[in-house]
């Protein structure tokens, strides 16, 4: 009769066990979701809150950039024209060369920045609304300038723009192929 008892005993905990068995694998399963839906949503404020401060920053440098041309125009303007003083005698009229029309120097024509690993379309729109804009400039601009024209504009500093100069001089050399092996050591940009 004891022997009877214990087996049932037994079957009832076996029948138990597997019942929080089943328990706990439902709450582990209900946490583990729980866990992902909060950062998933984590991860998307955190993503509106990088998108807004970068629109902010953006709408920043386009009112930074109108204020600079305006600043130009008005620095740029024509003077007014003051009255020449009247001489009382007429100077005596010595025969002067035609005066040379000036060619008037123009700007380089833009360079392809996003030649440098670890410039992309925005970087280059950020670079040259700061006027840099050629190969050259890029050159010799000291990394420190760079990560701060990006930086204002962004909020946060470009990991690649240690390179940037080297990368930029071969590219101004019209030296391709040195570029292309430098580009293979680098790893976005950065060195590996």
């Amino acid at each position: 009769m004891i022997a009877g008892g214990l087996a049932g005993l037994v079957l009832v905990l076996n029948a138990t066990a597997g019942l929080w068995s089943w328990a706990m694998a439902l709450l582990g399963l209900m946490v583990a979701v729980w866990l992902w839906l909060r950062r998933d949503s984590a991860s998307r404020r955190a993503d509106d809150a990088a998108s807004e401060a970068l629109d902010a920053a953006e709408k920043s440098l386009r009112q930074a950039t109108r204020q600079v041309k305006i600043d130009i125009q008005e620095v740029t303007a024509p003077a007014a024209e003051t009255p020449a003083p009247v001489a009382e005698t007429p100077a005596p009229v010595a025969e002067t060369p035609a005066p040379v029309a000036e060619t008037p120097v123009s700007a380089p024509a833009p360079d392809d920045l996003t030649r440098i690993e670890g410039i992309g379309p925005r970087y280059r729109d950020l670079l040259a609304a700061a006027g840099i804009t050629t190969y050259d400039r890029l050159a010799a601009t000291p990394a420190d300038q760079l990560s701060e024209i990006i930086k204002a504009a962004t909020g946060r500093k470009p990991a690649s723009v240690a390179t940037w100069a080297q990368q930029a001089a071969l590219a101004a050399r019209g030296d391709w192929d040195a570029l292309a092996a430098l580009q293979q050591s680098l790893t976005g940009g950065r060195k590996a």
